[in-house]
């Protein structure tokens, strides 16, 4: 216990203890194309494994932070709030698309 909380207060000394950096990107580019069509098509993905909204949620987004997490440490690109805005658009985008033309459960799809 005592080596974790000298390990603490070690962080804590540190000037920069995250090493935490923004992206300078703007809002177009093909990165961001990406983003959107993954979330999108994730929610889909999603959806059909667990039947689930909530599942299907965790199931989408997850992916998105967990990039621009990585892409926030030293040698990542940074964090980008304008990729996170996409990744919620595809999300949005593909749970709109998905109880609006596809009202129905896959499984009754088979029956």
């Amino acid at each position: 216990m005592s080596e974790l909380i000298a390990g603490l207060l070690s962080l804590y000394k540190r000037k920069k203890p995250w090493n935490f950096h923004m992206a300078k990107d703007g809002w177009g580019g093909f990165d961001k194309v990406q983003h959107y069509t993954i979330s999108f098509c994730l929610v889909y993905l999603g959806y059909a494994i667990y039947n689930s909204f909530e599942s299907a949620l965790i199931f989408s987004l997850f992916p998105g932070f967990l990039k621009e997490g990585l892409d926030s440490r030293e040698e990542g690109s940074g964090f980008s709030y304008k990729d996170q805005f996409y990744n919620f658009l595809g999300v949005i985008s593909g749970f709109y698309c998905h109880f609006q033309y596809l009202p129905y459960s896959y499984s009754s799809l088979f029956n």
